[in-house]
C-alpha cells in the first residue's frame, strides 16, 4: 500500500521519480496525518526534514517517514501495528491507492473462489471416482458369480449328457448282444428240432 501511495504522489504534477517537499505538504494535507498530535504541522514538517535528501523522499525513505509518523500518533503501539494503523487510516483513500486495493481485493477473492471451485471439484471428482469404483467391484463381484453358476450349470449339463450317452451305449451294446444270444439259441432249436424229426421219420 506505502509503494502505491508513492508511485500514485510521484505521479502529481510536475511528474517525477521522487517525492519533493511540495508533494510531501500536499500529501499530509489531504491524509491529515498527526490530526490528534498537537502542533501537527511542525512535526510533519520536522519528519521530512528527518528523513529527506536533498529535500526528496525516495520509496525507502517514504517508508522511513510513515513508520516515523506513525511512531508519533501512536506510540504505545508496536511500530507495525503503529504503521497499520496510520496506512488504513489515511493513504488507502487515495484514489489510485484505492483502485490497487480494490483490484487487489478482487484479485484475492477470485483466486479464494477459483481455489473452492479446484476443492470442490477435486472433491466431487474423488467422490464420483468411489462411487464408480464400488458401483464396478460390485458389478464385477456380480458377473463373478453370475459366470461362477453359468460354469457349474454348463459344467452340470455336460456331465448328466456324457453320462446319458455313456448309459444309452451301455444299453444299446447289451441290447444287441442279448439280440445276438436269443438268435443264436433260436437258429440252435430250429435246426436242431428239424434234425430229431429228420431222424424219426428215417
Amino acid at each position: 500500500v506505502i509503494d502505491e501511495a508513492f508511485e500514485t504522489v510521484c505521479r502529481w504534477h510536475p511528474v517525477g521519480k521522487l517525492v519533493d517537499n511540495v508533494k510531501w505538504a500536499k500529501l499530509s494535507r489531504k491524509m491529515r496525518f498527526l490530526s490528534n498530535v498537537k502542533n501537527s504541522k511542525h512535526e510533519i514538517d520536522m519528519a521530512f526534514v528527518r528523513h529527506n535528501l536533498d529535500r526528496k523522499l525516495d520509496l525507502k525513505r517514504f517508508h522511513a517517514i510513515f513508520e516515523d509518523i506513525a511512531s508519533t500518533q501512536h506510540p504505545s503501539l508496536p511500530a507495525q501495528e503503529a504503521v497499520s494503523k496510520v496506512v488504513w487510516a489515511s493513504i488507502v483513500m487515495l484514489p489510485d491507492v484505492k483502485k490497487m486495493m480494490w483490484n487487489e481485493a478482487k484479485r484475492m477473492s477470485i483466486e479464494v473462489e477459483v481455489r473452492r471451485v479446484c476443492a470442490q471439484t477435486r472433491i466431487a471428482a474423488r467422490v464420483r471416482a468411489r462411487q464408480h469404483l464400488a458401483r464396478y467391484l460390485e458389478a464385477k463381484a456380480a458377473a463373478v458369480v453370475i459366470a461362477s453358476r453359468v460354469r457349474q450349470y454348463l459344467a452340470r449339463l455336460f456331465v448328466t449328457k456324457l453320462l446319458r450317452h455313456l448309459r444309452e451305449s451301455e444299453e444299446y451294446k447289451l441290447r444287441t448282444k442279448c439280440a445276438r444270444a436269443i438268435q443264436t439259441e433260436w437258429r440252435r432249436y430250429f435246426w436242431r428240432s428239424r434234425f430229431l424229426g429228420h431222424q424219426r421219420e428215417m
